[in-house]
């Protein structure tokens, strides 16, 4: 059905999505004035077709299963060891550094409410393996 308040058709049935989706002339990904345009910029998720395979193809042989495990996991592992933690609280009412360090010194933390959690994680763990 065709929601003006969007200026766009809108389709709901899964069937009728999966039929669409595949059809650029009809369901494009090419919206310059969307609002994901506006929040993320122009990217790969914003192109269709050849321009998206071809930006695909670049980006896959850094991104596959066997290079993340061959070299990314380690990485990863290496910087996991601290945590920082954002809040107080959620959305508005987060975004100061309430705790940061390693799990242990996060879950000392009588500011952050992520602390109860790495508590119990860390206890479990501990008891788990004599």
């Amino acid at each position: 059905a065709f929601v003006p308040q969007l200026g766009a058709t809108l389709i709901t049935r899964r069937d009728d999505i999966f039929d669409v989706e595949k059809k650029i002339e009809y369901f494009s990904s090419y919206q310059p004035d969307g609002l994901m345009v506006q929040l993320m910029g122009h990217n790969m998720m914003r192109k269709d077709g050849e321009a998206h395979q071809a930006e695909r193809r670049a980006m896959f042989p850094t991104v596959s299963p066997k290079t993340v495990k061959a070299h990314w996991t380690a990485l990863f592992q290496a910087h996991a060891d601290r945590i920082i933690d954002l809040g107080p609280g959620g959305g508005k009412h987060g975004g100061q550094c309430v705790a940061m360090g390693t799990p242990e010194e996060v879950a000392r933390s009588v500011q952050s409410r992520t602390a109860p959690f790495l508590q119990e994680r860390l206890h479990s763990s501990n008891t788990s393996h004599p």
